[in-house]
Formats: structure tokens, C-alpha cells, sequence
């Protein structure tokens, strides 16, 4: 299998070579995965060059309106696509941009909900995620395979031409299954590589420029101040530039977005910070799905040095370690730091944010060094494992984005936690903004023999979630894994999940397809719902039952309603400890 390097088409006729190589196989690939790991030693960052032909339509049948876009953040990962806006409404028609053949077809209660997988003649593979149904002949194929096994979550790939279809055949309707409210999650793929879609053969016209909001000086080390403090200084844009005073060595974060309709701000395509002969860019263009999406912790600073509340993209990287969406000036080593150089004492520090049509910000500042240049300290990396009180943990210093001061301590579990009951103490691994490149193991120990409901949980400042209940019989502990530091703990979970009234949704016969749905409400505040544990017995036969973890409720949605009359059901719904609770209901059909 070949090796994919990014490469740089800087020339005229360069350009013309990369579309003649665009409708080979693969190659169109290898123009846009984006300027090699290491970087570009160019005079400046690289523009935007699509590579692919545009595909024929788009995929709603409605003006596209965008409200996410490629390579933003989320929840620990890039977002691999683009979020076309269905106006807050589910069952906008979708239709295949192109001709093809799905290839894969999935259905799950969690991520991209209802999805599939379209397979394009030259080679790109086009994914719809949060639909609320298929097209009616692949939604009877779905459903046949959920009703024989009883089980809703399905990940289906389909023999090679079942399913052809042509441009502008319906795949079926948006809506908001798995995570979301309402709208269509759209990609393009090519082998593990999502590319921006908008490089990639998607046009949307903007003529609307980012807006770059704040920078975040953070000192580079311990020796290093911003305005004479250890603590990383915001900087708001005002009319005049801003200078901030620096000692020893800075990096930045900046706060930049780009303005979208339905008030939705979105991610440029590329952040850059110039400084005298040095750039850094960071520039989403593709990201693996295999090894990339994990970066996503170390790009973008949310808690570190910029509030919480807000997201920016660090535009730095360490030696020995480079991001996929981070391209510099330097073809090697640490990039984006900021420190005095020879006689100079003062050096203007520009920003640019960047769409992919071309609109674009800038923002200057000037940083005024204090003291002589100095070396730079030397780098000690990381590694922390150990064992206290039953615990044990290791974090082996391949697991850091960068060389990080972690500690680790045993202490209580401090306040009452609803539904759970503690075990012993809690294992707490800081700084809880510690995002990983390889997870962190995590042994727990077991309580006594013949508790029932326990389990090992994660707090990472939002309270406490489960997140296994492996173990090792012998050595009487649980094990888990995370990819982010926080807080660790034994909790046994005693409730069940309630169930409340259920009740039915949806009219027979109304609308292109039909919504149809008995759900049961659930309250579960301990170690979670099992969806896949969970079973619903309607007339005697199991039937596939959706987890819908946003709104709270197990939903049983048939291809084709019940025939009218009474109908008996039975729902047993069981928590990640094992807990169940079971309730019976009778509804009518008329």
C-alpha cells in the first residue's frame, strides 16, 4: 500500500500537473494531504488548491447553508466533515451528490446516528451521517436485518453493486439520530484520510471574512514571563496594535472564527502567525482517521491557556512532534515559538485567518522582549507511572503531546455523588486539561467479593462517567484506559434505570416515510444506559430499540406501523452495572 506524503504545488505549472493528476487514483490524494508532516520550507504558507472535480449536486435539496465546518473541534477529535443546516427540521430530502455505490450502511443511537457510506467512480467515498431514514429499498434491507436479530445497532457492508445509484437519486431524509440537532453531516473520504470537502469537490460561495477575536501568550517554561508574570496573558484586538512584553520565550493561541449564517461561527480554513523570516500555519486540509484524530487535544487550547468557555488553534509545535493541520516555515524542530533574536528587542508578530474562498483577517502585535537572548532549557520528557493504596497507573512518556509536569496522588472523593457509592478513594492525575496521544491505564481495586454494580469512573471536571468494569480476578482490580487525565475512581451504581409511561409517536401514514414510534422515557444518573443490554418484547418477538441518549429515551420505530388493534410490550432496561428494571405496557393501534 502506498505512503501518502503531503506535498506542495507552489508553481503554474505545477498546478496544471496536479490536475492532470487529479482523476488518478490516489494522487488526487497525495496533492491534498497537505505539505509533509514535517513542513514546508517555503517562503510562505501554501494557498488552498482544490483537487478534485466538484461533485455534480449538492447533497439537500435546499440552499446549503453551512453551520459546521471541517477540521473544528469535537469533543476530543477533528470534525471530519461539513454540517449542512436543515433549518432546526427533520426530513429534508437527501440525494447523492454524485453516481456510485453505497458501500456501507450503519445504524447506531451514539456519533453519526443513521448513516452511509457512498463509493463514487473515482474512488472518493462520500458519508451522510444523522439521517432520520433511508431510502425506502436500503431502509427494508436495514430493517430486515434489525428485526431478525432484534438488535438496533447494525454496521452493514454491502456486496459490491447492490446498491447503485445515480445523481440525484434520494439516500433518504435528514434528521438528528445520533448525536445533534437536527442537520446533515456530510464527508469525503479517500481510503483512511478525510479531506476538506470544500478542497475536495464541494463549492459553497463566501464572500464573509474571518474575524480574528484574541491571542493568548503562554510562557514557553518556567524561566519565561508575559508582562512580567508565569500566567498567560489574553489579549483583546482594540483600534491601535497591542504590545506585550516578553522574557525568555512565548507561544500563542488565537481566537479566530469564521462567521456562518443561522449565527453559527465556524473554524477558518487556516490560522497564521509571521514573524520576521518565520511562519506557522495551522491549515485543515485532511486528518487520518486512523492516526490523526487524537491531535485534536493538542491544536486546539480549550482550558489550558485560553477560558474553558472558549476554543483556540495553538499555532506551535515541540521538537520531534508535528500535527498534521501544523505546517512552519521550519522543515524540523520546534515551531511557533516567539523569542529574542540578536540585537532585536522589539518584533511585530502578524496574524492572518483564512477561508477557503480567499477572505481573509489580519491582526498585528508587538512583542517587546525583555533582557538579553538567552538558550533555550532543555526539554525533560515525561514519564509518570506508580501504585498507591490499590492503584496503579503508567504513562510512558510516548504517551505526551509534549513534556508536561503530571502529578499523582490518593485522596478522598470529595462530595456525595447521586446514585453512586464510592469505594475506597480516588486516584487524581492533574493537570485535568492533560490531553494524550496514547491512553493512560488505570488500575482500580476491586471492592470485596459479592458486590454487585461496580465500576471504574472518570471526573474530568463534569462529574463522574463510567467508563469500564474489565478486571483482572486475580489481582482483584479494574483496568481501564483514557486519554485524558482527570480524576479515578471505584463506584458500585445500586438503581436501575426508570422507566417512565411510554408513549406513542407519529400518525400512520403521514408523510414520505413513516415516523411511527412507541418510546419510553428514561431516568438513569449512575453509571449509564446499556443500550445494547436493553430489550423490548413486543406480541412475543424481540424488537430493535434506538437509545436516543439526548433526548432520554428507547424508541421502537418499525419500518411499518402495527397492524391496529392491542398490543403487548415489555421493556427491560439495564444500566452499564448491570442493574435492570422491567415494565410492561399495553398500547392500541387504531
Amino acid at each position: 500500500m502506498p505512503v501518502w506524503r503531503r506535498v506542495h504545488i507552489a508553481s503554474p505549472r505545477d498546478a496544471v500537473m496536479r490536475r492532470a493528476w487529479a482523476g488518478a487514483a490516489g494522487v488526487a490524494l497525495c496533492a491534498l494531504a497537505c505539505h509533509a508532516r514535517g513542513a514546508d520550507t517555503a517562503g510562505a504558507p501554501p494557498a488552498p488548491a482544490p483537487v478534485y472535480t466538484q461533485v455534480d449536486i449538492q447533497p439537500l435539496e435546499r440552499e446549503p447553508v453551512l453551520t459546521g465546518t471541517f477540521g473544528e473541534t469535537r469533543g476530543g477529535h477533528f470534525h471530519a466533515g461539513l454540517d449542512y443546516s436543515t433549518g432546526g427540521e427533520v426530513g429534508t430530502p437527501v440525494r447523492a451528490p454524485m453516481a456510485g455505490t453505497i458501500e456501507r450502511v450503519r445504524a447506531s443511537g451514539v456519533g453519526y446516528g443513521r448513516s452511509l457510506y457512498l463509493r463514487t467512480a473515482d474512488g472518493r467515498l462520500l458519508v451522510f451521517g444523522h439521517l432520520d431514514a433511508f431510502a425506502p429499498a436500503l431502509a427494508r434491507y436495514v430493517a430486515a436485518v434489525q428485526d431478525s436479530s432484534g438488535e438496533y445497532e447494525q454496521d452493514l457492508w454491502l456486496a459490491a453493486g447492490r446498491f447503485a445509484v445515480k445523481t440525484g437519486e434520494p439516500l433518504g431524509w435528514s434528521g438528528e439520530s445520533g448525536i445533534g440537532a437536527p442537520h446533515l453531516h456530510f464527508e469525503i473520504r479517500r481510503g483512511d484520510m478525510a479531506l476538506n470537502p470544500l478542497l475536495a469537490g464541494v463549492h459553497i460561495p463566501d464572500t464573509t471574512a474571518p474575524v480574528i477575536d484574541a491571542v493568548t501568550f503562554e510562557p514557553r517554561d518556567s524561566a519565561s514571563r508575559i508582562g512580567g508574570r508565569a500566567l498567560p496573558k489574553r489579549v483583546l484586538f482594540r483600534a491601535e496594535p497591542e504590545t506585550v512584553r516578553v522574557e525568555g520565550r512565548a507561544r500563542v493561541a488565537v481566537e479566530a472564527r469564521d462567521p456562518g449564517d443561522r449565527r453559527s461561527d465556524m473554524e477558518p480554513y487556516a490560522v497564521t502567525l509571521r514573524w520576521g523570516a518565520h511562519w506557522v500555519s495551522c491549515r485543515f486540509d485532511s486528518v487520518s482517521w486512523a492516526t490523526d484524530m487524537p491531535e485534536a487535544e493538542f491544536v486546539y487550547d480549550r482550558g489550558r491557556s485560553v477560558p474553558a468557555r472558549r476554543h483556540a488553534v495553538r499555532l506551535w509545535a515541540p521538537n520531534g512532534f508535528r500535527p498534521r493541520a501544523i505546517v512552519a516555515s521550519a522543515a524540523a524542530g520546534e515551531v511557533g515559538t516567539v523569542a529574542r533574536e540578536g540585537a532585536d528587542s522589539v518584533v511585530t508578530l502578524r496574524f492572518e485567518a483564512e477561508d477557503v474562498s480567499g477572505n481573509r483577517a489580519t491582526r498585528s502585535v508587538v512583542v517587546r522582549f525583555d533582557g538579553a537572548p538567552r538558550p533555550a532549557p532543555a526539554d525533560v520528557a515525561s514519564n509518570v507511572a506508580g501504585a498507591d493504596q490499590g492503584f496503579a497507573w503508567n504513562l510512558p512518556a510516548s504517551a505526551f503531546f509534549e513534556p508536561v509536569a503530571v502529578a499523582a496522588r490518593v485522596e478522598r472523593v470529595a462530595g456525595p455523588v447521586p446514585e453512586l457509592t464510592p469505594v475506597g478513594r480516588a486516584l487524581s492525575i492533574t493537570p485535568e486539561w492533560l490531553a494524550l496521544r496514547a491512553p493512560l491505564v488505570v488500575h482500580a481495586p476491586m471492592p470485596p467479593r459479592g458486590t454487585r454494580g461496580a465500576g471504574l469512573y472518570q471526573n474530568t471536571g463534569d462529574g463522574w462517567d463510567w467508563i469500564g468494569a474489565a478486571s483482572d480476578t486475580v489481582a482483584r482490580t479494574f483496568r481501564a484506559e483514557s486519554r485524558r487525565a482527570g480524576r479515578f475512581a471505584v463506584f458500585v451504581d445500586h438503581d436501575a434505570p426508570r422507566i417512565l409511561a411510554r408513549r406513542v409517536r407519529g400518525v400512520r401514514g403521514a408523510g414520505p416515510y413513516s415516523r411511527w414510534a412507541v418510546e419510553f422515557p428514561i431516568v438513569e444518573r449512575g453509571s449509564g444506559l446499556d443500550a445494547r443490554a436493553c430489550r423490548l418484547i413486543v406480541d412475543g418477538a424481540r424488537r430493535p430499540v434506538e437509545w436516543d441518549g439526548e433526548k432520554s429515551v428507547l424508541r421502537w420505530r418499525p419500518l411499518d406501523p402495527p397492524a391496529p388493534g392491542a398490543h403487548a410490550a415489555t421493556l427491560t432496561a439495564v444500566d452499564h452495572a448491570g442493574n435492570a428494571r422491567r415494565m410492561s405496557a399495553r398500547f392500541v393501534i387504531r
